[in-house]
């Protein structure tokens, strides 16, 4: 980690650039500036528009921006406030010494973080060396968490859909046991995103967006990948001897991710067709953990749904001129066709399961909310390509998705556990 007289200036250009001013570049509340620190920022200003900022001392701010001729911005980290367009530079970057507050700022404005070694004074309080060593520590585990994709967890809330079909979600047991098959599939699957990660590093650093991964950017080396997933493996495997029946599925998961990641994500429509079945995997174990058989209609609608998301993606991620390899073994077209039939073949499915999957002449109606929702993601994917890259993402992202999603699960369990 450097400080701030450190950074090289030159692979700075045409960016914007947010710069806190405590602890970044003078000391907190130090209210002098030294012409070193001076010249650096207007060395950056030479190619780069840049703004200072701070949390603790806006009026330095202003005061120091004043001798760099440069401008200040007004901001409360991590919550922004008046944040400079960004439209006519290539990027946004924002130097700080705290991730808490700059770092959490910059991914609020969508902006790359650079984190700099804080200037240390003698009369910093033991609080703030606290504060500072806990900012430390979490900037060290950060990158391992994010190893694992926490985020696309939402996935893995599949392993629930079982019990709450059977009418089981308000039963203490069933419930407790579904949990566990959702810890274990969350341990697996940020197995495997860790696994994944390793093959793709090449690629990923030509990629606009994965090249910010942990182990493509470097932040995160090999040996330190393959030792925290030998943590997870650990932790998976006294798991399974507390909760033996969820050996097969998650065995199963993680055996076929490894072909995937090794082998089959390189041929076009296995590398679909698999990930599909990961979908269906969490179903599975969701199943056994509750002693239930898995209803072959919620496996046809899960497994339709899931090839309509896969399919989705592949189709956003077409667009870019560095794309994943086996997407050279498809054509536009051939991704619109099967994008198509997949959404058709989701909708067809859970309306035969709204008629006869429930004794009630009600279900059918929440097949509204899922041809909304579908048609929906189906037009974010042509309008907003870059978002479809992380549907998971999406049911958030868009208000309109996420509320007619939330509707359907209330009218759902309406059904299910009132009529």
């Amino acid at each position: 980690m450097k400080t701030f007289l450190e950074i090289d200036t030159k692979n700075f250009n045409n960016s914007l650039v947010i710069i806190d001013v405590d602890g970044t570049i003078v000391p907190d509340k130090c209210k002098s500036i030294s012409s070193e620190r001076i010249n650096k920022i207007k060395e950056l200003a030479e190619r780069n528009k840049v703004y200072l900022c701070s949390n603790g001392s806006p009026e330095n701010a202003k005061i120091f921006a004043g001798l760099a001729n440069v401008s200040a911005v007004s901001v409360k980290k991590p919550f922004y406030g008046k944040v400079p367009k960004i439209n006519n530079f290539t990027k946004t970057i924002v130097l700080g010494d705290k991730y808490l507050t700059d770092g959490l700022f910059a991914k609020f404005i969508g902006a790359e973080f650079l984190k700099i070694k804080h200037v240390c004074s003698p009369n910093d309080s033991f609080f703030t060396k606290l504060s500072y060593a806990f900012d430390d520590l979490i900037w060290v585990i950060l990158p391992y968490f994010q190893l694992i994709r926490p985020w696309q967890w939402i996935k893995n809330l599949l392993v629930f859909a079982p019990v709450f079909f059977v009418g089981g979600i308000l039963n203490g047991v069933l419930l407790a046991n579904t949990f566990i098959a959702f810890i274990a599939f969350c341990l697996a699957s940020g197995g495997v995103y860790a696994f994944n990660d390793i093959f793709d590093e090449d690629q990923d650093r030509l990629h606009p967006k994965k090249t910010q991964r942990p182990i493509a950017s470097g932040r995160v080396s090999r040996k330190g990948a393959y030792w925290f997933i030998g943590i997870l493996a650990i932790l998976i495997a006294v798991l399974f001897c507390f909760f033996p029946v969820l050996i097969l599925p998650v065995g199963f998961y993680i055996i076929l991710n490894g072909a995937y990641s090794i082998w089959l994500k390189h041929i076009a429509v296995v590398d679909i067709l698999c990930v599909s079945v990961f979908y269906l995997l969490r179903i599975f174990a969701g199943s056994v953990a509750i002693s239930v058989s898995p209803s072959p209609w919620l496996l046809l609608c899960v497994l339709f749904g899931s090839l309509f998301v896969i399919i989705g993606k592949r189709r956003a991620e077409y667009r870019h001129d560095v794309r994943r390899a086996v997407l050279e073994q498809y054509s536009r077209e051939a991704l619109d066709f099967m994008l198509g039939i997949s959404t058709a073949l989701a909708i067809i499915a859970y309306g035969i399961w709204s008629v006869i999957g429930h004794d009630s002449p009600y279900l059918v109606y929440s097949t509204i909310f899922v041809i909304f929702v579908l048609f929906r993601m189906l037009n974010r994917i042509y309008t907003h390509p870059h978002e479809a890259e992380s549907p998971e993402l999406l049911v958030f992202k868009d208000r309109w998705i996420f509320a007619s999603f939330l509707f359907w699960v209330i009218y759902v369990f309406f059904v299910f556990y009132t009529l």
